[in-house]
């Protein structure tokens, strides 16, 4: 008879040595990143337009490469700063189900 090993990975409780406030931290920075990636998402053509589109002096890979630097950096400061509040509704969805916390969806139901 064969076993059947499931897709997700198994999660253990313990976490090794990693406290509740590490989780939290861990989780925030994580929320923060993505909202980053979805801000940098959004605001990739409007900076583009900004610049002047494709009309940089300089049409070159090092300037795209500048220029991208450049949109990730104002995504990161902006989501780290409240950006669209994306990073904080997740972490507020998120941080109940942290390991060693009771979650508040349970005490809805």
């Amino acid at each position: 008879m064969s076993t059947v090993s499931s897709p997700l990975p198994v999660v253990s409780t313990t976490q090794g040595n990693t406290t509740l406030q590490q989780q939290q931290e861990r989780l925030k920075k994580a929320t923060q990143e993505f909202e980053a990636l979805f801000l940098t998402t959004l605001l990739r053509p409007t900076l583009k337009e900004m610049v002047g589109g494709d009309s940089l002096s300089d049409n070159s890979y090092e300037m795209g490469y500048y220029q991208d630097m450049m949109e990730r950096r104002l995504a990161e400061v902006l989501a780290k700063n409240g950006g669209l509040g994306l990073a904080k509704t997740l972490y507020d969805e998120l941080a109940p189900h942290l390991l060693g916390t009771s979650t508040a969806a349970e005490g809805k139901k």
